[in-house]
């Protein structure tokens, strides 16, 4: 009986210890995601600037 509540708790464990590193996985291509949206949305407005500049000197 012992030997089949420790086998419950090591499973609890390894799966408790891979829910937590899909969390840390999830968070970081999160935080990547937003990293690179936020530099792409920097480059796009910067690209109207300069198409509202260009379309002004005409």
């Amino acid at each position: 009986m012992v030997d089949i509540i420790n086998n419950l708790y090591n499973l609890a464990l390894g799966l408790l210890a891979g829910c937590v590193i899909l969390l840390v996985a999830t968070i970081i291509y999160v935080v990547g995601v937003a990293k690179y949206c936020k530099k792409y949305m920097l480059f796009y407005e910067e690209l109207e600037k300069i198409k509202i500049n260009d379309m002004l000197k005409k």
